[in-house]
């Protein structure tokens, strides 16, 4: 074999390789994309199923603070105005968690 011969193998190894490399990127590209399709749909489940429980929580607040007639005093109602927005950045906290998942898998 002569040493001509031998370089054309060389090169045509190497786009080989080349080409290898290249279907592998792609590949994990494709993986990556399906796995963040599949966070950003679990994503949205739970920020609507958090949303609901946003407007439940104003809906229980107006209720207790306002229409039951044994709150009769604004420390009262401060009170339950707390107990309300303590719930309330809980949840907003778990939401920040799958946002956080969210933005991870899909960089």
């Amino acid at each position: 074999m002569s040493w001509r011969s031998l370089q054309i193998w060389l090169v045509i190894l190497m786009l080989f390789c080349l080409v290898l490399v290249q279907g592998y990127q792609v590949f994990r590209d494709f993986q990556a994309q399906n796995e963040c399709k599949t966070v950003l749909e679990n994503s949205r489940g739970v920020i609507s199923a958090q949303m609901a429980t946003y407007l439940d929580l104003l809906e229980n607040y107006k209720k207790a603070a306002y229409d039951d007639t044994r709150v009769d005093r604004i420390a009262e109602q401060q009170l339950l105005a707390t107990e309300s927005q303590l719930s309330a950045l809980q949840a907003m906290a778990s939401q920040n968690g799958v946002l956080i998942e969210l933005a991870s898998a899909c960089k």
